[in-house]
Formats: C-alpha cells, structure tokens, sequence
C-alpha cells in the first residue's frame, strides 16, 4: 500500500514539474502581485466578446466573429465589429449586459468620440454617427453628418433608422460623402476628414484634408491639400489621424498603393491650422505603432520600411515641430509595440534583429525594455520562458503595465505588474491569438484595456 502511495507521489510530482516546464502558462503567482482592481478589459476569446471586470470575467453577446473591441471614454460602453469580409458595428451596454447593432457595414473604421457620448463609423466612403446615454447606458440615437463632400459639392440627405430591436432606431440627418478617413476633433465638436483616393490623368488626385463641425454640418473647412508626387513620397490616401495632447499637432500616415503601403507610408504631421506640414519618417501600415505621448508634443514611432517586424524596425521620437528624430533601438535589435508611460519613459516591445525565414520557430520573440529618454538608459524588463514572447504593451497610469505573453499560438494570456513589469500575474487567460503579418501581431484587434 506504501509503495502505491509513493508511487502516486511521484507520478503528480512529475505531472507538476512538466506543467511547470512549459513557461508561464503554470508559473505560480508571486507574493504581493500586482492586481487588476479597478481595471476592465474587452477581449475577444474563441471568437466571442468577453469582458472582464477586475478579476470577474464573463461573457456577452451571442454568435462569433467579434473583433476589435473599444471601450467608449467612460467605460460604459464598447464597440466592436463581427464578420471578416463585411463587418458588422455592434455595440455593448456593459451595466445591462445588452448588445445592439449599430451598422451592417461600418465596423471596419469606427472611433469614439474623445468628450461625451458619440461613435462614428464609415459606412464604404460616407461618415456617420450615433449618441449613447453616458455613464449608465440605455440609449441611442442615430446621426448622420451632413454637409459637403470632401472636394467636391454637398450630396445631404435624410432618412430614417430601423425600429428596435436588433438595430439602433433614430432619424438620419444626412452625411459627409466621399470620405476617404477621418478623426475627431480634440475637443469631440467635430472631424477632420480626408478624401477618397481617385484617379487623375496624371496619375493620382491630391489628398484634400479639411473640417467638420457638428454644429455647422453643412460647412466643410480645407485645411490642407497634399499634392501628388511620382517619387519616394507618393500616396494617394491617409490612415487614420491621432492628436498631440495639445491639440496643436495631428499625425497620420500617407498611404500609396496596397502593394506599395505593406511596405513604407511617409508619416506626416500637420499643424491644426494647416500651415505647418512635416514628414518624419517612414514605416509599415501599423498604426499602433505611431504615439503621441500623453502631455506633451513627442511623437514615438517604430520606423523602417519592409514589412517583416524582425528586421529594420527601431522606435524613434520626435519633439513636434522638430523634425530631427531620435533614434533609441540599439544595434542588432528589432523593436514593434510600444507604450508611453508618462512623458519621459516608454515601454517597447524588442527582439533580436533577425533576416526573414519562412520557419516560424526561427524567428526571434520579443521581450520587454524600458527606455528612460532623459539620459536615454535602457533595462531589460521580461525575460518571456522558451517558446515565448512579450508583446503590446499598455501602461495603466498611474503605474501598473499589461501586456501579452504569447507563443504565437493558441497559448495568450494577458500578464499585469507594476510600471516596470515587476510582481506579474496573469490576469487573462485563453486570449484568441491576434491576426498578424510578417509578425506583426495586431493585439488591439482581440484585446481592449480600460484604466480610469
């Protein structure tokens, strides 16, 4: 009998020690860890939309496809799209745990507004909009932008949403037509927009970039015009636009043909009131990896044209309106996702530089560093077990840090320590594995993290 119980002994002892071996997926939690106490994140796990609320988990809606998920500025509400080809707009009142959906086409570009309670979304190349109730959700009402087209005429119109039920109801009060991308204004009283690419007998139009404001939604206010060029700086349209702190300064990426744009886009800066126009350098369509920080006019960027993410990739900043970046990746080192944590310190994502292989166990994973700008030190955070990676991460002021451990598989949790990943623990577990390219891993597209 002695011998029996040894036995089981050692068998479970064994059964631990290999659980143990493969990395962090059995790591036991340290003393003091970090928690997620006043924390929520959205994330998407077997296709489907969960929320997680400190520790609490659970989830919401029905079917599969969820992407992209987006809280709204007050945590009440996310956005996310369902499909692939075509993608749906939904949107989740969190308190009553009740989806809706918003579009049946608009999920590939919608934002939140930065103030109050607006979504806009496109709709193929027309800009709407829809008001929710603010901290206790309930309702909605659907709205249209009206006013000119973007280089061109007005085309307003009117019209009317479903009734309740599977879709948001609420009168249309027309639209901006021909809208090629656009952004919220810093203070939510309106969008700059961008026109849609199109073709010219000298190659291409240029791109028209102007205002809207909702309380004049029939004035459309240029700004800025791009023009058209055959050399290294040819785009014939825009990414999405992101603002300094200030609201002085808006960046964005001028994007040239698909083929073209997997490779290099021109990053650009323009002054909000048009005058002022910089290119600072050049990179993927990634637009994760473009950052102003949160209070000041520095710009971070992750900077190299081709489009694999182990080679040519170092993260540079830029006091806007200087147009001299600074180069922070050593030699011999690649960098991807990063995050700003405060106005002196960021937060990358880095591997071994390394030439593209077509065998993914030969690529390198990243782990964590901590850049301090002012005298430019730079220390190792994570050291990611074997088969492992640290990637996207996000600080959570005022001094907590997510991120996500990955093998690049079906193995995702999201880890949470303090502002320089000490204390870990896992805070999600059995995330969906990001969509990705030459290994660039698009996290934002499976995962939402909301800090207030």
């Amino acid at each position: 009998m002695k011998t029996k119980i040894v036995m089981i002994a050692c068998m479970l002892a064994t059964m631990l020690a290999m659980m143990l071996g493969t990395g962090d997926y059995a790591q036991a939690k340290p003393k003091n860890s970090v928690n997620a106490e006043g924390l929520k994140a959205a994330f998407v796990r077997g296709g489907k939309l969960w929320i997680a609320i400190g520790k609490t988990e659970k989830q919401v809606g029905q079917g599969s496809g969820a992407q992209t998920p987006r809280w709204s500025p007050d945590g009440s509400w996310v956005a996310y799209a369902v499909g692939e080809e075509v993608k749906e707009l939904w949107l989740l009142d969190v308190k009553k745990e009740e989806t809706r959906r918003i579009s049946a086409n608009g999920g590939s570009n919608f934002q939140w507004s930065p103030v109050g309670g607006r979504l806009a979304y496109l709709e193929e190349n027309k800009l709407l909009w829809t008001t929710v109730e603010q901290g206790t959700g309930g309702g909605t009402e659907n709205g249209k932008v009206a006013g000119k087209g973007v280089g061109e005429e007005a085309k307003a119109g009117a019209g009317g949403g479903k009734g309740a039920g599977t879709d948001v109801a609420g009168p249309a009060s027309g639209a901006v037509e021909e809208v090629g991308n656009y952004g919220w204004l810093p203070d939510g009283s309106g969008f700059i927009v961008s026109s849609v690419p199109r073709t010219a007998p000298d190659g291409w139009e240029p791109i028209r970039i102007g205002t809207v404001r909702l309380n004049q939604p029939g004035q459309l206010h240029p700004l800025y015009t791009i023009p058209f060029t055959a050399d290294r700086n040819f785009a014939i349209g825009n990414g999405i636009f992101k603002w300094s702190s200030d609201g002085r300064w808006v960046a964005f990426q001028a994007v040239p043909t698909a083929s073209f744009s997997a490779d290099s886009n021109s990053l650009c800066v323009l002054s909000s009131d048009g005058k002022r126009f910089l290119r600072v350098g050049y990179m993927v369509r990634n637009e994760a990896w473009f950052q102003w920080s949160p209070g000041e006019a520095k710009l971070a960027f992750i900077e190299g044209e081709g489009r694999e993410a182990t080679r040519n990739k170092r993260i540079k900043v830029v006091d806007v309106p200087a147009d001299k970046p600074v180069v922070l990746t050593p030699e011999g080192y690649a960098d991807r996702d990063f995050a700003w944590e405060g106005n002196d310190r960021i937060v990358v994502s880095r591997s071994y530089e390394s030439e593209w292989t077509a065998d993914p166990a030969k690529r390198p994973l990243p782990y964590l560093v901590l850049i301090e700008l002012r005298d430019r030190r730079q220390s190792k955070l994570t050291s990611p077990p074997g088969g492992y990676g640290d990637f996207a991460p996000a600080y959570l002021p005022p001094a907590r840090l997510a991120w996500v451990r990955s093998d690049r598989g079906d193995r995702n949790r999201v880890l949470l320590g303090d502002d320089s990943a000490q204390k870990p623990s896992v805070w999600i577990r059995k995330l969906d594995k990001a969509p990705s390219y030459y290994e660039q891993y698009f996290w934002n597209s499976v995962l939402d993290i909301y800090s207030r």
